[in-house]
């Protein structure tokens, strides 16, 4: 078994011995216009609820697949690696302009958590909860890596510290 380590500050990977830089910083209620709304991921991977996101979750998951944007010199890069992760996290409700509003005290579990390139300059690289590899060339390392692994039956897990 393969097991890619997170860092409990999210700053850091490493797989097979090798660290990569990352970064999972949270974008914040402060983007109220609707197309700055997240919305949780079901466990089906179909849109859930709007909600406020969090840090890729702590603990043990499995990797499922990778798969390879249509553009790998776009947002997510070359490779993309899929886990199992998933966590409880709030439900926001809309104001009349369809940004957020407020907290409803009530919660939905949050699946859809990955590991890819940040490639949103522009964004400042804020996360919606997924794991950011810094660099393009780092994570295609990665990303080829695990599906190479995965093709030979290998079961890799993801702990997130």
């Amino acid at each position: 078994m393969k097991i890619i380590t997170i860092s409990a500050d999210r700053k850091n990977v490493n797989f097979t011995g090798t660290d990569f830089p990352g970064s999972c910083i949270i974008r914040t209620r402060r983007l109220h216009t609707p197309s700055d709304v997240f919305y949780s991921t079901n466990a089906d991977g179909s849109k859930g609820q709007p909600a406020m996101p969090n840090q890729f979750p702590r603990g043990t998951w499995n990797v499922i697949r990778t798969h390879r944007p249509d553009n790998p010199d776009g947002d997510l890069g070359p490779v993309v690696v899929n886990s199992d992760a998933h966590q409880p996290i709030e439900i926001w409700a809309l104001d009349g302009q369809g940004g957020y509003d407020h907290p409803t005290g009530k919660y939905v579990e949050d699946y859809g958590y990955e590991i890819h390139y940040d490639g949103l300059a522009s964004d400042g690289g804020y996360s919606v909860g997924c794991q950011h590899i810094l660099s393009k060339d780092d994570m295609l390392a990665i990303g080829t890596a695990v599906e190479s692994f995965l093709a030979n039956g290998e079961q890799i897990q993801v702990n997130a510290l």
